[in-house]
């Protein structure tokens, strides 16, 4: 299993940077006053490496032009989130959305009418889409993301204008060189699987899977369809709804953790919308299934050779200083400046990518790069995840 995660959605005004300021919660339903750095970090400390980070755009379905809403982070917010999900330790990947006017539906289905949309102008459609996705394609490349969705449950669209896929995804090779990933809602109870009908299907690296399941069907097997989508899986999104939500992502959990899959992100990391968590929606945030999650991703972590990398805050600099030795952080939890803030995250101790650890003399802070700068290297802290591998 390469990638472990979970989701978070731009539903609000959700406000990345770290001020403490503005709105904080990814959906419109809920007041939720948590910073996005605190959940960034839970994601972490719960055993994830990647952040699945939805960013929505809306449809006007008369005219077909996509556009950027108060709910859409703008381009300084985008980029406060991709460095806080870095800074973390954990790897950010860019995720699309297109949803339909007061939250009527997405682009793959209308709820108002009740079936799929019919995009009425494709030429101003894929105008706008495709500003939208190289504008992801400059971020991926500046920092080194992992993967690049391109999309994720576009419906029809997808099915024909072949010319303009293969130029739109030509233009994103040109800007970013990883691989790309298109995500599609796959529901056996629909026989909906549509990878099938994909007409840049050979031009894609990953599939990835929108599961959402009833509770009673988490332990189903899908192998077969996994194995039919013929190129790498990642369960982009998987969740579950009702009374038995935590039971639900247990069964499920306890079938995929060992499977072959480029990764999986949980649905959704929000507040529930009242008090009768789990019954109504997907949201996780402080559940039991949010536990069970975490308890999964760290057997897996365990299972792959991976190590907790201790977090500590330095209450004289307000830096933080990180350790993958167990010694280490037991002596440094002595010391009078330093205060445990526990598991930060998961890491390698001796393969993927060398993470480096500074320490500067006259300010007294710990820094953590890719890169030597031989006047305050101490050594290697630790090794992040190589997704790219």
């Amino acid at each position: 299993m390469k990638a472990l995660g979970t989701s978070i959605s731009t539903w609000h005004k959700w406000d990345m940077d770290t001020d403490d300021q503005g709105a904080q919660a990814p959906h419109w339903y809920a007041d939720w006053d948590t910073q996005f750095p605190e959940v960034i970090e839970r994601i972490a400390q719960d055993g994830s490496n990647s952040v699945l980070i939805h960013v929505n755009y809306t449809l006007d379905k008369k005219d077909s032009t996509l556009s950027e809403t108060e709910i859409t982070p703008d381009q300084e917010n985008i980029e406060d989130g991709l460095q806080a999900s870095i800074d973390a330790g954990l790897q950010p990947i860019l995720y699309p959305t297109i949803t339909l006017p007061d939250w009527g539906g997405s682009q793959l289905w209308d709820n108002a009418a009740g079936g799929p949309v019919t995009i009425q102008d494709p030429d101003q459609w894929f105008n706008d889409y495709t500003d939208i996705i190289l504008s992801h394609a400059v971020l991926a490349d500046k920092y080194n993301l992992p993967y690049l969705s391109i999309g994720c449950e576009l419906g029809t669209i997808t099915e024909s204008h072949g010319e303009q896929w293969n130029e739109l995804i030509n233009n994103v090779k040109t800007i970013y060189d990883g691989p790309l990933m298109y995500s599609s809602h796959v529901d056996p109870r629909w026989n909906s699987f549509e990878p099938n009908d994909l007409v840049f299907y050979d031009n894609i690296d990953v599939i990835g899977f929108n599961l959402y399941l009833e509770t009673d069907s988490a332990s189903k097997d899908l192998t077969h369809i996994v194995e039919a989508a013929g190129k790498p899986v990642m369960f982009t999104e998987y969740g579950f709804a009702g009374p038995n939500q935590d039971i639900a992502f247990n069964e499920f959990l306890a079938q995929w953790k060992d499977a072959d899959l480029e990764g999986m992100f949980a649905w959704d990391l929000a507040p529930a919308f009242d008090e009768d968590v789990g019954s109504l929606h997907y949201n996780i945030w402080e559940t039991q299934a949010m536990d069970i999650v975490a308890d999964a991703y760290q057997e897996i972590n365990e299972d792959e050779g991976m190590s907790p990398v201790y977090k500590f805050e330095n209450t004289v600099t307000g830096t933080d200083f990180f350790t993958i030795s167990e010694v280490e952080a037991q002596i440094v939890a002595d010391m009078d400046q330093f205060e445990s803030q526990g598991i930060g995250f998961y890491a390698h101790e001796s393969e993927g990518t060398a993470v480096y650890r500074h320490f500067d003399t006259t300010t007294g802070i710990h820094s953590y790069e890719s890169e030597i700068k031989n006047d305050f290297y101490e050594g290697i802290a630790y090794y992040s995840v190589d997704l790219f591998a």
